[in-house]
């Protein structure tokens, strides 16, 4: 008879999900099921009874025993294909267009701070109030240039 941790990790791995996203399917808090596989220790038993309740397209014999097939009868096993998600040439455009003001934005912001690292330097010297605040924000950063 196979460790039922065994048979745990091999869930997972046929979900294509993480020990821990297992965990929080079954309302597990984190480390139940990582540490008891990590260390070869116990489970309590109400956690194999809700992956049984999550999980009833594999067998209950196997995940106690280790023995038989994974899957109940008339299953037949999907590798799940996780989707790879390109980027496509527009989000590209938009993600230049955003990086350009973005560091447009930045460059005045500089500026603008070593002009006023230079007044406060020299005593006597008032500060002059601009309101910049039309060219800078969110009004740059927030908008990508039309092309």
């Amino acid at each position: 008879m196979r460790n039922i941790l065994l048979q745990i990790a091999d869930i997972a791995e046929n979900e294509s999900i993480s020990i821990g996203a297992l965990e929080r399917k079954i309302g597990a808090s984190k480390g139940v099921l990582s540490r008891a596989i990590a260390n070869n220790t116990d489970i309590q038993s109400k956690w194999i009874q809700i992956i049984v309740e999550n999980y009833p397209h594999y067998s209950t014999d196997w995940i106690i025993t280790g023995n038989g097939s994974m899957l109940k009868d008339g299953i037949i096993e999907e590798k799940k294909e996780i989707p790879l998600k390109i980027v496509d040439k527009d989000s590209i455009g938009f993600i230049l267009d955003r990086y350009e003001s973005l560091a447009a934005e930045n460059a005045l912001l500089k500026r603008e701070n070593e002009e006023l690292k230079l007044l406060i330097d020299k005593p006597g010297q008032s500060i002059p109030y601009t309101d910049n605040s039309l060219n800078l924000g969110t009004n740059i950063a927030a908008e990508p240039k039309n092309k």
